[in-house]
């Protein structure tokens, strides 16, 4: 392959690089489209943020503390958190490493074996089919919380038209509107965690100072 070849395919253009070997039979040879950034970095980066921030932390942590309580649930999001981590840094040092658009379940395929990376896939896929519409439905749980006078399926169509549109505008629409979605996510979970704080010190109309008094199931 030539110079100039070699160029074209580190600036990401698909193109098939004939060569010729010196038996002058033709040698077809395939060059992956690279990936290219399309996000910027602070996208990047409030994007992982409001990832982290879901459903699961915000409407699902109440009954987990009503259920297993404060010492319960810190063991568990402890614990959850540890093996997170530790997938996330694996992640990232493949992705350093061998970067490509394949996602994880391509480093599944390489680094394992290909059953592996197809299974993973397909419970990739199944994961957004169901969390998807769970997530569709805490929404219109916590807008009955306000109103009740839209019915739910009216809202979940525009929900779904909403998404789908979203993702009709391309990666920079896109990526633009994810980071002003995460920032709004990050900055109400601060302001929720500071509304605690406030009122476990007795920041609350009637200046009751709750403290530690609920490690302890009330009598």
């Amino acid at each position: 392959m030539s110079d100039n070849e070699k160029k074209k395919a580190s600036n990401g253009s698909f193109e098939s690089v004939v060569d010729v070997k010196p038996e002058g039979e033709p040698h077809v040879e395939e060059v992956e489209e690279t990936l290219h950034r399309a996000l910027k970095a602070r996208q990047i980066s409030m994007i992982a943020l409001g990832g982290a921030v879901g459903t699961g932390l915000i409407i699902g942590s109440g009954t987990a503390l009503r259920q297993g309580g404060p010492a319960g649930i810190l063991i568990g999001y402890s614990f959850v958190g540890l093996i997170c981590y530790c997938a996330m840094i694996s992640l990232g040092e493949m992705s350093a490493y061998l970067p490509h658009k394949r996602g994880f379940a391509g480093y599944t395929t390489r680094f394992w074996h290909p059953a592996a990376g197809f299974a993973l896939g397909w419970n990739y896929l199944m994961k957004y089919l169901i969390v998807t519409p769970n997530n569709l439905n805490a929404a219109i749980l916590v807008i009955n919380y306000w109103t009740k006078s839209v019915p739910n399926p009216v809202w979940m169509i525009i929900f779904i038209t909403f998404i789908f549109l979203i993702n009709l505008l391309g990666v920079r629409v896109f990526g633009e509107l994810e980071f002003w979605f995460s920032s709004i996510k990050v900055i109400a979970l601060i302001a929720l965690i500071l509304f605690g704080i406030i009122v476990d010190l007795g920041g609350n109309p009637a200046h009751d100072r709750i403290g530690f008094r609920y490690w302890q199931p009330p009598e």
